[in-house]
């Protein structure tokens, strides 16, 4: 009798941020997997958080004895790009509409509250007015990623000061006062 033959169905690649997977189109069912980043040898769960980035060759055996067959396949768990966004910034409401700089690699897009312009990196802090706001980096290549930078917008001061009746040249030395 011949032994059944073992098939590893098709290579695959993935992102090493996907989540755990099964194997699939092998062929019979009930052999056992091997291999960098196998979790589960009866399932064929693959996680590329455990193999890491690579090409990583796994081994589908089935049978056992002299009718024990394998096959191999190739998984390519491509890398992240390594994206940054920048450094956080404090600004003014009143500041003009500026462009991000320090990030890399370019090509992605930008979104959150004040960005005016998603490819350039436009923000306005007239148009998100003040507080603290988190502004997302997108990178949407082979393996999609993001990274965040923290802006912080300023309400104007209030240079005011309180009114001053009129007062004499040589009259003694007083404070002013701000304006609440």
């Amino acid at each position: 009798i011949a032994p059944t033959i073992a098939d590893a169905g098709l290579n695959d690649t993935v992102c090493l941020n996907s989540a755990a997977f099964n194997m699939s189109g092998f062929t019979p069912a009930g052999g056992t997997w091997t291999g960098a980043g196998i979790t589960n040898a009866a399932t064929g769960t693959f996680n590329p958080a455990v193999s890491g980035a690579g090409t990583f060759t796994l081994t589908y055996s089935y049978g056992f004895g002299s009718c024990l067959t394998t096959d191999t396949k190739i998984v390519l768990v491509n890398a992240l790009p390594v994206l940054v966004a920048g450094a956080s910034n404090t600004v003014c409401v009143n500041n003009s509409a500026f462009n991000f700089t320090g990030f890399s690699p370019a090509g992605g897009t930008w979104s959150g509250t004040g960005i005016t312009n998603t490819s350039s990196g436009t923000f306005d802090p007239s148009i998100s007015g003040p507080g603290t706001f988190t502004v997302t980096y997108a990178f949407s290549g082979t393996c999609p990623t993001s990274d965040t930078e923290v802006i912080t917008v300023n309400a104007n001061a209030n240079a005011t000061i309180n009114a001053v009746s009129a007062v004499c040249d040589n009259a003694t030395p007083f404070n002013i006062t701000a304006a609440q």
